[in-house]
């Protein structure tokens, strides 16, 4: 979110009542927490950069690929992105668990039950995809008939949802040998292989549209960059398995994965209806070049969001490996850190990137996009408070209670459901955004209560939310987007005019953060920030 799963460390079963608080946990040895430290910031990192190429790829290429394709078929690349993402979520929650699990096998050295793991959900992830390629290929043409695409797009448009369900059935096996490598803590492998294709993706992308290929063009280069990064990784992931082990899990730990994935399907599936079904909602109650400005601004909150998330898988690969070596206590002091870390450093990141994309989007792509910079203003805001819960839900993974973070999901998923079904027709796209955004925030909160009810008393993410600074952030980022929004340039210059303007915003929020002293509370001593002592110079510990 690996031996068998056991008792889920000290907390009490689902049916206990409110539980009792607990004795503060021991807080870890600090070799361990640099080690941890060391671990995240690195892992995290090098996701980071992994995720900035495709950003800065898509800041290139989206004008010229908008403008090249038109907003109908770009909405009909759009719609059939959605689709297929939407489908593909149904795999059984076999990655994120098979994630879980391949850590905690990682900290106890047992490469017996990683193979086995690894040999069985290979035949359940092929079996899978097989069967998504199947009902897309029969299904594409009825599927944006439903969706009302255009009659001279529909050849095209078949062809790219066909396309497009043959990489996501490479994608699900291609996944679990990529969750084998971050249970490693291989995020340098991952994410180099992730930029090279990326940076292929970029020239087959410009290719086919310079040449007049258009969205067949994009598909097969789409095709082409998902088995391009299997042959890279699936190798490179091999390693780690035992020839001498290959072979099935036995009955009963399948039984024990299976219990535990479903409840992770159900949790994927309501995230994937929250975060993807909008654009569904969009395409069936807007024309289709709606379903294109809505996308913009969809993807563009997704890819700012995207780039603290890169932290989480080395963060739950930490806490498994915590739990798994040392035992649930020593885990439950990592998480509380974790969790107050990730506070910090996401409320900042996201609350100014709301301000800024305002300005960014219509300086980057015209002031005819300004809806477009409406959905990703209003996205971000219910994003961020949706990304506090991220360590919670880890935690939850680790202890093994996936149950009540898909409690939490078919919940939000049930609001989002209500609120939209009551806004989008009215409001059109606005209200589609603000009903996602709404149905986040209402979910988070009942997360927080549910876990105390459930599963037992944690530290509230919410305590650790630095309203002061983010509200300083914020003023001090509109404040200098409007001085420069004159003289800013147009394009992928304008955009980035506009990234520079909320530096300052973002320093004052980390100066504010820092001097409440809540990065002293996480960090180890040599990352800390110096504080200076009357009549001494301000050092930093080594």
């Amino acid at each position: 979110m690996g031996s068998t799963l056991g008792p889920a460390g000290a907390l009490p079963p689902a049916d206990a009542g409110a539980a009792a608080e607990p004795a503060p946990a021991a807080e870890p040895a600090p070799s361990g927490r640099r080690r941890n430290t060391s671990l995240v910031l690195r892992g995290g990192s090098w996701n980071l950069l992994g995720q900035l190429t495709p950003i800065v790829v898509g800041i290139a290429l989206t004008p010229f690929v908008v403008h090249s394709l038109g907003m109908q078929r770009y909405g009909v690349f759009a719609l059939a992105t959605s689709i297929t993402t939407f489908l593909a979520s149904f795999d059984g929650g076999i990655r994120p668990s098979a994630q879980r699990y391949l850590a905690r096998y990682a900290g106890q050295r047992d490469t017996a039950r990683t193979t086995r793991l690894v040999v069985t959900l290979s035949l359940l992830a092929g079996a899978l995809g097989a069967a998504l390629l199947a009902v897309l290929w029969f299904a594409a043409p009825l599927l944006l008939a439903a969706f009302s695409t255009p009659l001279p797009l529909r050849a095209d448009a078949v062809f790219l949802l066909r396309t497009l369900a043959g990489t996501a059935a490479l994608g699900l096996l291609q996944g679990l040998f990529t969750a084998l490598l971050n249970a490693r803590h291989r995020y340098g492998l991952t994410n180099a292989t992730r930029i090279g294709v990326q940076l292929l993706y970029a020239a087959g992308v410009l290719f086919s549209l310079h040449h007049g290929y258009g969205l067949r063009g994009i598909a097969l280069t789409l095709l082409g960059q998902a088995a391009l990064s299997a042959l890279v990784l699936v190798p490179a992931a091999a390693r780690y398995l035992d020839r001498a082990e290959l072979g099935l899990m036995p009955r009963a730990e399948l039984r024990e994965f299976l219990g535990y994935s479903w409840r992770v399907q159900l949790t994927s599936i309501a995230g994937l209806v929250n975060l993807q079904a909008d654009t569904l909602i969009v395409g069936a109650v807007t024309p289709i070049a709606q379903v294109g400005l809505y996308s913009v601004g969809a993807n563009f909150a997704a890819q700012l969001r995207s780039v603290p998330v890169n932290a989480l898988s080395p963060m739950q690969t930490t806490l498994g490996q915590v739990h798994g070596e040392e035992g649930p206590e020593r885990a439950q002091a990592e998480f509380t850190r974790l969790q107050r870390l990730w506070v910090l450093l996401t409320t900042g990141w996201l609350s100014v990137g709301a301000a800024a994309s305002c300005f960014g989007l219509t300086a980057w792509l015209g002031t005819g996009y300004r809806l477009s910079a409406v959905v990703a203003a209003v996205l971000l805001v219910g994003h961020m408070v949706n990304v506090w819960t991220g360590v919670l839900t880890l935690w939850l993974g680790t202890v093994g209670r996936p149950e009540v973070e898909a409690r939490y999901g078919i919940v939000g998923m049930v609001l989002n459901v209500v609120l939209t079904a009551a806004l989008a027709v009215p409001f059109g796209v606005v209200g589609v955004v603000v009903a996602t955004a709404v149905a986040q925030v209402l979910g988070s909160l009942y997360l927080l209560r549910v876990v105390r009810t459930r599963v037992g008393a944690v530290p509230s993410f919410l305590r650790e939310v630095p309203v002061v600074p983010a509200l300083a952030g914020v003023a001090v980022t509109v404040g200098v987007e409007l001085l420069v929004r004159g003289i800013s340039p147009s394009g992928a210059a304008g955009l980035l005019v506009s990234g520079l303007a909320a530096a300052p915003g973002l320093a004052v929020y980390a100066a504010l953060a820092a001097g409440t002293s809540g990065l002293r509370r996480v960090l180890p001593a040599r990352f800390r920030p110096a504080r200076s002592l009357p009549g001494r110079r301000a050092t930093t510990p080594a």
